[in-house]
């Protein structure tokens, strides 16, 4: 049978593609950008609504390969043609394409340290596609929100940041999509951590009380971790209170609920928790506790492999070394003299 020009057009346009991909995997990006270069100087003018969609999605890959060789500007200036072709086009995955190289043009200029323009372009994805009932268009908008959040606090405007994390808890907090649960609470978080910053501690405290209530008893590993984080900031806060008693009851419940997943971020919340728990035990005096639980911490995770957990252990090695040496001392009674 013969192959008509459409259909040929097509596979050829996926082989580049494909091709384009495969550089970007194997770290040739430079190879990848002219792959992606090619297939836009032949297919870049098609009307076929599929190959449209397909030079839309080889632009922003283009993009993603730039910022990986560190050329954002240039990466910002596919993001804008993207957008120059496609921005007005109602078809529902030119519609996500376009999103998606606006947030990725919002990274970029973040990485640049553009941050008054890294928050508009969050802003006009939010002006664009905000009210959009599509999933996936509402997960970026989300994302962009957050982003924003980050953006707003990087210029010290703190206020403007946590009412951007409300916003997203306001928007987002009732949708059952993982992808927007997940994003929910990494706003909460990241708003009672920045509540801490500002030295407003009952805030934070509330804040990540609120992590727990919603996600304490989810199993997805990311809200896990969330939860997790949350608790032992939690944990840290109710220390610099001075409510020590607290602290290390919370520190205990991290180990509680975390202490046998496997996972490494989890192992690590759960290594720093018992750490502060360490701390706080010495610094009310309960020293021989305190040396307990680094004991505790040598019993469990001193083979651990995973880097992070292995640099948080050693940390533990240290302030046990110290703590026997003021045992030592306490035990010895006084000198004769």
């Amino acid at each position: 049978l013969a192959v008509t020009e459409p259909l040929f057009n097509d596979r050829h346009a996926r082989l580049l593609f494909a091709k384009g991909v495969t550089f970007s995997q194997l770290g040739r990006n430079e190879d990848a950008i002219t792959s992606y270069d090619e297939l836009d100087r032949r297919y870049g003018s098609d009307d076929t609504p599929a190959l449209r969609e397909r030079v839309a999605n080889t632009l922003v890959n283009k993009g993603i390969a730039l910022g990986r060789l560190g050329r954002d500007e240039d990466a910002i200036a596919i993001y804008d043609e993207v957008d120059r072709r496609y921005g007005t086009d109602n078809a529902p995955a030119l519609r996500e394409r376009v999103a998606g190289a606006l947030h990725l043009k919002g990274i970029a200029l973040g990485r640049l340290d553009r941050e008054e323009d890294a928050i508009a372009t969050y802003d006009e994805i939010d002006r664009r596609y905000g009210t959009d009932g599509a999933p996936a268009l509402r997960e970026r908008v989300a994302g962009s929100l957050y982003l924003k959040g980050f953006r707003l606090s990087r210029l010290g405007r703190h206020e403007d940041e946590i009412a951007t994390y409300d916003e997203v808890v306001r928007r987002y907090g009732t949708d059952d999509a993982p992808a927007l649960r997940e994003k929910v609470a990494g706003a909460l978080f990241v708003k009672g951590l920045t509540f801490y910053q500002l030295g407003h501690h009952d805030d934070a405290i509330a804040t990540y009380d609120e992590v727990d209530r919603r996600y304490g008893s989810e199993n997805v590993p990311a809200l896990r971790e969330e939860v997790a984080r949350s608790l032992r900031n939690k944990s840290v806060t109710l220390g610099r209170l001075g409510r020590h008693e607290c602290a290390i009851a919370t520190c205990d419940e991290v180990d509680r609920r975390y202490g046998t997943d496997n996972a490494p971020s989890l192992r690590e919340e759960v290594v720093t928790a018992l750490v502060n728990k360490g701390g706080w035990l010495s610094e009310t005096g309960r020293t021989h506790e305190a040396i307990a639980v680094f004991n505790e911490i040598e019993r469990r995770f001193g083979a651990d492999e995973h880097p992070s957990v292995r640099a948080i252990v050693d940390q533990a090695r240290e302030q046990r070394g110290r703590l026997h040496g003021d045992a030592h001392d306490d035990d010895a009674g006084p000198e004769n003299g």
